[in-house]
């Protein structure tokens, strides 16, 4: 059996040496003819898209460029677009300068939170946590900043966009909150004297919606005609359903004749901390 086997094996090696030079000859043959072929190929394509049929290639070729800027602005329409920032204001304050900027979400389905700082030359305001619904236009503060007056940009980081289709449902359902009995109380009225320039705005929040909400902000603008001549923040605490609070801010900077108070309410209604359960 062994014989047999070395036998074969030394019949092929014999068989390959004795053909090995027509071998190479027929795939030397092979590949001339491929290479022949590929060439001719792409000469009759060539022939093909640019004489004959020159306008349906270019045509083919400008359909596929429309065809991909097409895709890419679907894709760039699709994503949510950065959050504009329309103004800057500073505002006298008793220690530094209050900083408000105005800002606007462009999106219609998107929602996002973020962090944000206020930028002074090389210096920046302490970071500051917020969130722009869907389409909002809202203010974005930073009180009593060193050097505020000189803010240049506002700065976001750690953006985190949502997309939520069903907001106006949403808000519709969650948000139902009154502000009522604005009262600015100016120094004179206090009963503190004219030598002291604390002043006062209180106001009641109604919640009259269905849900408890375990927090809301309320930003406080005191106006003189049309121009804001100073800003305030504070807190609710809790306002649970059908609940009635009244609260109070003070200002403690001098000030003009007060002619109007703007109350700003905000609370994140997408996000379920914002709601007590019981």
């Amino acid at each position: 059996m062994a014989n047999n086997l070395s036998e074969r094996q030394l019949g092929r090696a014999y068989w390959y040496v004795t053909h090995k030079l027509l071998l190479r000859d027929i795939f030397i043959v092979f590949m001339i003819v491929a290479v022949v072929f590929i060439i001719s190929l792409n000469l009759y394509l060539l022939i093909l898209n640019l004489g004959i049929y020159r306008v349906s290639y270019q045509q083919l070729l400008t359909s596929l460029i429309t065809d991909r800027q097409d895709l890419i602005t679907y894709r760039q329409a699709a994503l949510p677009q950065v959050v504009k920032v329309n103004q800057l204001a500073s505002y006298p304050s008793t220690k530094g300068f209050d900083i408000v900027a105005s800002v606007a979400n462009p999106n219609t389905f998107w929602y996002a939170t973020f962090d944000y700082q206020f930028q002074m030359g090389d210096k920046y305001s302490m970071k500051r946590s917020g969130f722009i619904m869907p389409a909002e236009n809202k203010y974005l503060v930073a009180l009593a900043v060193d050097n505020g007056n000189q803010v240049n940009q506002l700065v976001f980081s750690n953006i985190k966009w949502v997309k939520e289709i069903n907001y106006p449902t949403k808000y519709q359902e969650k948000y139902n909150l009154e502000v009522k009995d604005i009262n600015y109380i100016p120094p004179q009225q206090l009963g503190l004297g004219d030598k002291v320039n604390i002043s006062r705005v209180v106001f009641t929040a109604n919640n009259k919606s269905a849900y408890n909400y375990r927090d809301l902000s309320f930003l406080i603008f005191v106006k003189d005609g049309d121009r804001i001549v100073g800003v305030n923040q504070i807190t609710s605490g809790p306002i649970y359903s059908n609940q009635s609070k009244i609260l109070s801010v003070s200002f403690f900077q001098p000030l003009p004749v007060i002619s109007g108070v703007s109350v700003m309410p905000e609370i994140n209604i997408l996000d379920s901390n914002s709601f007590i359960k019981i």
